[in-house]
């Protein structure tokens, strides 16, 4: 089937690839190993999967909940990074609002725009800013500030060109309440954000792929 499955090759690199695996308290950066096979692409960049003929490592974001338990916020396999580059490119010119940082990967895309004039980060865990700051781009356009995004969109003045939501993580095991939960609480973000900025370009990552308005 045409344009269906995008094959990825030993080429495959994010600025991750090469990053050996780094462990803090409550944050680490770990490898992982995709095996052959096919995995899941959403519809990034018109695929619906990737198939890899070799194995892939690729680089895990965890974070260390209350149970002490290691929890992925996200990973740099063909999915996230490759979805992660087509929002960039959707944005318009101008000014980015980011929810979420996670790894950072829509930074190292964003910052390949000359016409991205400013891109402003929220993000609620100063653990990961600290944690990522190393590894995400030196552009004086960057700026993180450590807030709940729907308290900031509630309360900010500034505005935005674009705004990149990125704030739910979703396993393969989920339960369909949270996924359900986890669009309700897009339909929230999507809201707020609106009426916040009613002429933004908006784009939210989420359940299966992303939301483009």
């Amino acid at each position: 089937m045409k344009n269906t499955v995008l094959k990825i090759t030993d080429e495959y690199k994010t600025p991750y690839t090469e990053i050996p695996e780094v462990k803090g308290k409550v944050v680490r950066l770990k490898k992982t190993k995709y095996t052959k096979g096919l995995y899941r692409m959403e519809g990034v960049k018109g695929y619906e999967f990737f198939y890899i003929e070799k194995t892939l490592q690729v680089t895990e974001l965890q974070v260390k909940d209350r149970n002490g338990k290691w929890k992925t916020l996200m990973v740099d396999d063909p999915l996230h990074w490759l979805g992660m580059e087509e929002l960039a490119q959707l944005c318009k010119p101008g000014s980015v609002l980011v929810a979420g940082l996670g790894m950072g990967l829509i930074l190292h895309h964003l910052v390949k725009r000359n016409d991205i004039t400013q891109i402003k980060v929220i993000e609620i865990d100063p653990e990961i800013v600290n944690f990522i700051k190393p590894y995400i781009p030196k552009d004086p356009r960057i700026t993180i500030e450590i807030d709940n995004y729907f308290n900031y969109v509630i309360l900010t003045k500034e505005n935005y060109d674009n705004v990149i939501i990125d704030l739910w993580v979703i396993g393969e095991g989920d339960s369909k309440e949270h996924i359900e939960h986890v669009k309700k609480s897009m339909i929230t973000a999507y809201i707020l954000t609106k009426n916040a900025f009613p002429d933004a370009k908006i784009l939210i990552w989420g359940v299966r792929g992303y939301f483009n308005r």
